[in-house]
């Protein structure tokens, strides 16, 4: 049978559109398109480690190390040493306007059935009382027949205890055990126990305070203080 044109030409275009262009893009089976190439516009090529073309996180820089300081020296070339501390001086043990008072009050005077251990510094009642070195309060105390209110401390790197004596009632600031150092509140100066008037009584032992140590005149020592 004879093809008309007509027909010819209709089966030349069905047969035309069968045929697939070379320059249309693949499809996967999976139905997702192809991965980019690296001659995709807009894409680097980016290596698998993922080094330094692209992506690639630099490790921080190391924390800068501070210089040490110089130590200052002096002229003489040997290095400066810091001032100490006033904190350190000893200090008198009456801290305010204070007398030796008369023969009566000295170390060895004469008392009813024995002989005065102390000295007493005579001042106003209220008057603060200070550790005059550092150390460690071993007793607080009271004696209504004679010390009344009274504390006792060792003086630490020495062989000395000191005593204070006839307190202000309610003015005791410390307790057995706690350190002080010089200068620290340890009450008031008072007339408490077996007192005439308002003074300190201040002993000096050689060795344990009432356990084995012996008193000393603590009149040298507290002029050595008393400036």
């Amino acid at each position: 049978m004879a093809f008309r044109p007509a027909r010819l030409a209709v089966i030349a275009a069905f047969a035309a559109s069968l045929v697939v262009p070379a320059t249309a893009s693949a499809v996967e089976s999976s139905g997702g398109s192809a991965a980019p190439t690296a001659t995709t516009p807009g894409i680097k090529d980016v290596q698998p480690s993922g080094g330094a073309e692209y992506g690639a996180i630099e490790p921080p820089p190391p924390p800068k190390k501070k210089p040490k300081s110089k130590s200052h020296r002096s002229s003489s070339g040997s290095k400066s040493t810091k001032h100490k501390s006033h904190s350190a001086r000893p200090r008198f043990p009456v801290a305010g306007p204070h007398s030796y008072g008369g023969p009566e009050a000295r170390f060895g005077a004469p008392r009813s059935g024995h002989t005065h251990q102390g000295q007493d510094l005579l001042a106003a009642e209220g008057t603060p009382l200070v550790a005059p070195l550092r150390g460690v309060i071993t007793y607080t105390g009271y004696q209504a027949g004679g010390a009344g209110i009274y504390v006792v401390m060792h003086a630490s790197g020495t062989r000395y205890d000191f005593a204070f004596m006839h307190l202000e009632s309610g003015s005791l600031r410390v307790h057995a055990g706690q350190s002080v150092k010089p200068g620290t509140r340890l009450g008031s100066v008072g007339q408490t126990g077996d007192a005439t008037g308002p003074h300190l009584h201040f002993e000096v032992w050689v060795g344990p305070w009432q356990a084995g140590g012996h008193p000393i005149d603590p009149l040298p020592l507290l002029r050595r203080w008393d400036r």
